[in-house]
């Protein structure tokens, strides 16, 4: 009966360490995330400029029919950086800590 216990606890050892790794890798992709979407809040006003300026030159006209819409931008164009910005460090985290 002894032996059950201890091969039985042998196999939740790896489980558990499996979680505290996907804890790690959460906090760290999370934590790298938020940061890049704080700091995207500094560059998202070139990139709707750049994005401006390339619609005159082709001569597309950019509406907005909606006072929050302009905010969702700014939002929309702050994730996307900032999700661009987190995945090398969640890729280089797996590939570093090996």
């Amino acid at each position: 009966m002894a032996t059950n216990i201890e091969s039985a606890h042998k196999l939740q050892k790896p489980f558990i360490d499996h979680l505290r790794e996907l804890r790690k890798r959460l906090l760290i992709s999370i934590t790298s995330f938020l940061l890049f979407f704080i700091a995207s809040y500094l560059t998202s006003p070139y990139v709707i400029q750049f994005l401006k300026n390339s619609a005159t030159n082709y001569d597309i006209e950019l509406h907005i029919f909606k006072v929050t819409e302009s905010i969702g931008i700014y939002m929309k164009i702050m994730f996307f950086q900032a999700v661009g910005l987190s995945v090398p460090v969640a890729v280089a985290y797996r590939h570093l800590m090996r």
